[in-house]
């Protein structure tokens, strides 16, 4: 009879309890998590750039180190390809590539400057974004 009457006086934590104490702990930390992750969260197209432009300078830089006769001028290159005359240009906002002067495609949006230096062997070119980044990218001829 001792023994009853002091197993029902006991006070502690029950399963249940503990269990929605347990619960509730981890829905606070989700939430702050969450929140942390909103909070704190860095773009990845701000991080590494706009990934067009790099697929786009690797791309050019590819079709640059066979050409011949490059030249060129500011806002435009032209050079020789496997018989083939390529030029891309800056129109607006897009940079354009056209071959043998017919038609055009374009290879690049959204930029407010291109511009191309040619030094010996090798072609600098600097893009800028619309949002004022630079990206700069230097392509080596292999002159044959």
């Amino acid at each position: 009879m001792w023994r009853a009457l002091t197993m029902n006086k006991q006070s502690g934590y029950t399963l249940l309890s503990t269990m929605l104490a347990l619960v509730l702990l981890y829905m606070i930390a989700a939430l702050v998590a969450m929140f942390t992750s909103i909070i704190f969260h860095e773009d990845s197209s701000e991080r590494w750039g706009n990934k067009d432009i790099w697929i786009f300078m690797n791309q050019f830089q590819k079709e640059l180190e066979s050409a011949q006769n490059v030249q060129c001028q500011p806002n435009d290159i032209s050079f020789q390809k496997d018989e083939n005359l390529v030029d891309y240009r800056q129109s607006g906002e897009r940079i354009l590539r056209t071959l043998n002067h017919n038609g055009y495609e374009i290879v690049l949006n959204n930029i407010t400057e291109w511009a191309c230096v040619s030094q010996a062997s090798l072609v600098n070119v600097k893009v800028e974004d619309k949002k004022g980044t630079i990206y700069r990218w230097s392509a080596e001829i292999m002159v044959k």
